[in-house]
């Protein structure tokens, strides 16, 4: 088992759009309510690919990701949960998912953890997103080691479930990956009250904008 416990480097993430305004406090579902998916038509322009069809791999993931969260933590600053995750024990449950997002209105009060391994189909340039209620941050690895983590994208206050442009934090830059080799990821998501979720989103080279689907993710092992 990968340990989670040891508080990964801090890297700051490159900013890209103007914030939007903060939370209400009132629990307006209606305001909440999760979008319609993506349309390849609003999906922002597709990353340089460095390789051909011919050079994509079949998927390696599993077809799962874990999540593990923890309860009755109060709060919503994801940066708190992760520098005090050595000091919690053990999770209150788990749960193996089929794509890259929690489940929605879960609960208040709680810390979580999504993390596994992620498989690039293709080699070349990828962008990823993150939306969350309340916050959260998105982590990634150079390769298949927890070590070497750094955040790449993150969630300075609430956003509807896949709403990935509310914050310029939320878009991480042009990340070289290589197919054939498998890279550790993971997300930190805290909730506090009203609504929650979190989703990550991926662009592969040459494509539309989408949820990071199960194909390419396994769980740690």
């Amino acid at each position: 088992m990968i340990d989670i416990n040891d508080e990964p480097p801090t890297v700051e993430t490159a900013a890209d759009d103007a914030p939007a305004a903060a939370e209400p406090a009132a629990n307006d579902a209606a305001s909440e309510a999760a979008p319609a998916a993506d349309a390849p038509a609003s999906a922002p322009a597709a990353a340089p690919a460095a390789s051909t069809t011919a050079d994509r791999v079949a998927p390696g993931g599993s077809g799962q990701i874990l999540r593990e969260y923890w309860s009755g933590n109060p709060g919503e600053s994801v940066s708190d949960f992760r520098s005090t995750l050595s000091k919690l024990g053990a999770p209150s449950g788990s749960e193996l998912l089929p794509t890259f997002e929690g489940p929605s209105d879960f609960g208040d009060d709680y810390a979580a953890i999504m993390r596994g391994y992620l498989y690039p189909p293709v080699s070349g340039n990828y962008r990823f997103w993150i939306a969350a209620d309340d916050t959260a941050e998105l982590w990634l690895s150079t390769d298949e080691s927890p070590a070497n983590v750094a955040i790449i994208a993150s969630v300075p206050e609430w956003t509807r479930q896949r709403e990935w442009d509310k914050y310029e934090s939320q878009q991480s830059g042009l990340i070289p990956l290589e197919a054939g080799k498998r890279y550790y990821i993971l997300a930190y998501h805290k909730e506090a009250s009203q609504k929650d979720n979190l989703s990550v989103a991926w662009q592969i080279p040459g494509g539309p904008r989408g949820i990071l689907e199960g194909q390419y993710l396994s769980p740690p092992e």
